[in-house]
């Protein structure tokens, strides 16, 4: 059944099912697909492109795209398709300006002494402008022949005005215009690059960039720098006034009012009015104010610059690197020493990048030397070409101790030491443990005892004699003391006894015990001194010639009286005092012997 069934529908639908199998084939392979749709697609894009309007601006985009796609990836290759078509363009410009300076120059030459040349200096110097400005006013002419108004995002053309015989499609030189904006956008990388003129034959293209689109004129002649601000602001203007126009793709090429707005902007010549008289004062004004406005705003910058290398160059312990201008203020690069003091450089307007290290300033190694004498108060040091001298009142434990820190410190040679050893607790202990604290009171300072009291001659040599040898650079105050037996005490005493010697003879004790004192202190002395010298005087009441031998046979009783005492004669002299006048009757009192020591 099924096989008949087979048979007749290929009777009956052959050939339809062939045309179905040769569909099927076309459709579902992609090879076969391409090849019938590429036989057709040039005929279909004339056809739309005649019939259907939006066809071209459904295409702009994708094209657009793909040509910035192929700019991107195969640059170079672009490149070295356009050099010969830029290369000529940059040729003729380069050529027709240098014709056109040389042009001028003889221009200028031949008109230099001329009565015109002469009144256009006159000109000149009376409107304060370059004598050149004056002759490329008078000279040079020029033509806005034509304006264009394109979409800058799709190339398509807004709006045109002018005489339309640069080309005979103006769709096709906005398209130009554009793919040369993107190709140069893409070379440089830049959003913001764009084309700002270009030469065709004897024609310049002169392009204002806007938001939304950008406006060519074609110039016939040199535009002045003036043709170009005007340019701009007409730009800028269209965006101001028809900015919906410029986004409404429906309204390109067909706003009467906007054409109207563009053509006044056709300017056909702009040569210098003679009659108009240009008053060049307030512009001279507003000039000068701006110029020294701005050489001071320099100065102030120039002088805040260099105020802050110099505080760096300045500041101890701080090798400056480099000081550049960072947004508002500055940024300084160095070495620091961690105690240098950078106060002065730690402001809002400066920031400081630094890394560690050990500075040979010579306030840098001073203050490392005061951080040290923190602990020593009674210490000082001058630091003089990396020699340090200290001098004070130190411990002999802390003594030590010093030097070896000061010999420590980077930046320091030598030590020279000049301290003194403040020996103050040392001494304490030595008097605490001395009998004579219990005798006298004392008053210790850095280098000097004070003693304050009465003490015997012989403990307080025996204490002197001691404290100097353990502490000889210490200064003993003997002023406010009172030495029993002094040598001092000793020879006053001798010098001022004088003994009676009746008065003695008849066994006077007091005149005995007088005797004996100083015969004692003469002791004392010679075991002293080693040897002294006694004068024994004696004195009468110079009754009768006989009394100065009188006198002299007193003094010599006296005399072995210190004999038999045990001093030793050499140090006795008997003497006497003379009469120089006589008395007519005896006095007892006077007949006495008195001592002084030599």
């Amino acid at each position: 059944m099924n096989t008949e069934h087979e048979i007749l529908k290929n009777l009956l639908l052959k050939e339809e099912l062939e045309l179905l199998d040769t569909l099927k084939q076309k459709l579902l392979s992609q090879k076969q697909f391409t090849k019938e749709v590429s036989a057709v697609l040039a005929a279909a894009i004339n056809r739309a492109q005649k019939q259907n309007k939006e066809f071209e601006k459904a295409l702009s985009l994708p094209i657009k795209n793909g040509v910035k796609r192929a700019f991107s990836e195969s640059k170079q290759s672009i490149i070295d398709a356009l050099l010969p078509i830029m290369g000529q363009l940059i040729r003729k410009t380069v050529t027709n300006s240098i014709r056109q300076f040389v042009t001028d120059i003889n221009r200028t030459i031949e008109l230099g002494f001329s009565s015109k040349a002469l009144k256009w200096r006159w000109q000149a110097y009376k409107a304060g402008i370059p004598f050149a400005e004056i002759v490329f006013q008078k000279t040079i002419r020029y033509q806005v022949s034509e304006l264009f108004v394109i979409n800058r995002e799709n190339g398509l053309l807004i709006a045109h005005v002018g005489a339309n015989d640069m080309l005979k499609d103006n769709n096709a030189i906005s398209a130009m215009l554009t793919v040369i904006q993107d190709f140069i956008g893409d070379s440089l990388r830049s959003e913001d690059s764009g084309l700002l003129s270009a030469e065709i034959d004897d024609n310049l293209i002169l392009i204002s960039t806007g938001p939304k689109a950008y406006l060519a004129s074609v110039i016939k002649g040199s535009p002045t720098g003036r043709l170009k601000q005007k340019s701009q602001q007409l730009i800028e203007n269209i965006h101001a006034d028809f900015s919906e126009i410029l986004v409404d793709e429906d309204k390109y090429q067909n706003i009467v009012e906007f054409d109207d707005y563009l053509r006044p902007h056709l300017i056909t010549k702009s040569l210098l009015d003679n009659s108009e008289k240009i008053n060049w004062l307030p512009w001279v004004v507003i000039l000068i104010l701006l110029v020294s406005g701005l050489s001071y705003w320099s100065y102030q910058r120039t002088q805040q610059f260099n105020a802050v290398v110099d505080i760096a160059k300045s500041t101890p312990g701080f090798f400056m690197q480099s000081v550049i201008r960072k947004n508002s203020g500055y940024e300084v690069t160095g070495l620091l020493d961690p105690i240098a003091d950078i106060s002065q450089l730690q402001t809002e307007h400066v920031k400081l990048q630094t890394r560690p290290f050990i500075s040979l300033d010579h306030e840098i190694v001073q203050q490392r030397v005061l951080n040290i004498l923190i602990n020593y108060p009674t210490v000082k040091a001058v630091l003089q070409n990396n020699i340090v001298v200290v001098s004070g009142k130190i411990s002999r434990e802390n003594r030590q101790k010093l030097l070896q820190q000061l010999h420590n410190i980077i930046g320091i040679n030598t030590v020279e030491d000049n301290l003194n050893i403040d020996n103050r607790e040392e001494i304490k202990s030595f008097l605490q443990d001395n009998v004579i604290v219990n005798q006298i009171e004392y008053t210790l300072s850095a280098n000097k005892l004070t003693l304050q009291g009465n003490i015997k001659f012989q403990d307080y040599q025996n204490f002197k004699s001691g404290f100097n040898a353990i502490f000889p650079d210490v200064i003993i105050d003997e002023e406010n003391i009172n030495i029993i037996n002094s040598t001092d005490n000793l020879i006053a005493f001798i010098n001022q006894t004088s003994i009676n010697l009746s008065k003695y003879q008849q066994g006077d004790q007091t005149q005995k015990q007088q005797l004996q004192n100083v015969i004692n202190s003469s002791h004392s002395l010679i075991s002293r001194k080693g040897k002294i010298h006694v004068a024994i005087i004696g004195k009468s009441d110079c009754y009768g010639k006989d009394s100065d031998k009188y006198s002299l046979d007193r003094a010599k009783a006296i005399k072995q009286i210190f004999i038999q005492q045990g001093v030793n004669q050499n140090f006795l002299a008997p003497k006497i005092k003379p009469c120089v006048t006589f008395n007519n009757h005896p006095v007892q009192a006077k007949l006495t012997v008195a001592f002084k020591l030599e």
